[in-house]
């Protein structure tokens, strides 16, 4: 039982951690692409990723934008926005 315990406790802090990476990499993909088409506008990058949302309707759609580039290019995507 405490074997079972221990593997799904591992599994889940692996998902957890798999998706915090993801998110890091969409937010800076979103970040950049925020950056280069905004220039002109003051925007706080320190914010949480939620509050980014909340702010600006163009920061959302340049999230949206990121996930589907994951999608489509994950490779590609991992290179250009990874460590």
């Amino acid at each position: 039982m405490r074997t079972i315990i221990l593997a799904s406790s591992f599994l889940l802090f692996t998902l957890t951690s798999c998706f915090d990476d993801t998110e890091k990499l969409l937010e800076k993909c979103a970040d950049s692409r925020y950056k280069s088409e905004n220039i002109y506008t003051s925007f706080n990058f320190s914010l949480k990723l939620k509050e980014k949302m909340r702010n600006s309707d163009y920061y959302a759609r340049a999230y949206k934008y990121c996930e589907e580039e994951r999608k489509k290019t994950p490779s590609a995507f991992k290179l250009k926005y990874g460590k």
